[in-house]
């Protein structure tokens, strides 16, 4: 394709004669906020997390005898979460088990 085609088909465009092109395209505003409101809705999305250990600390001081399924099930996240979330709050030595698997309680610390 010759120069003078190129300049026609992209439009106004800096153009440099070497024996290789260098080619600068006009900066298009259109890019800039898209990116913007990408990232406005992605930030949006991680503040608004719900915080999960927290409803289940409130859901556990309600009814410290509820089991993995039955918090799950509350909760609407699965036990794999719900395995994780206690994991957390008993590293930070916020609950601990008393009893039983099927009998036990938590304990708020």
């Amino acid at each position: 394709m010759k120069k003078e085609e190129l300049i026609q088909k992209l439009g106004d465009i800096e153009w440099e004669d070497f024996d290789w092109y260098k080619i600068t395209f006009p900066f298009n505003n259109s890019f800039n906020k898209t990116t913007n409101k990408t990232t406005n809705k992605t930030t949006n999305k991680t503040t608004n997390k719900r915080d999960i250990a927290k409803e289940m600390v409130e859901l556990l001081e309600n009814n410290p005898s509820l089991s993995m399924i039955e918090i799950g099930k509350k909760l609407r996240i699965t036990h794999y979460n719900v395995q994780y979330y206690l994991n957390k709050l008993k590293e930070q030595k916020r609950i601990e088990r008393v009893g039983s698997k099927k009998n036990g309680s938590w304990v708020l610390k």
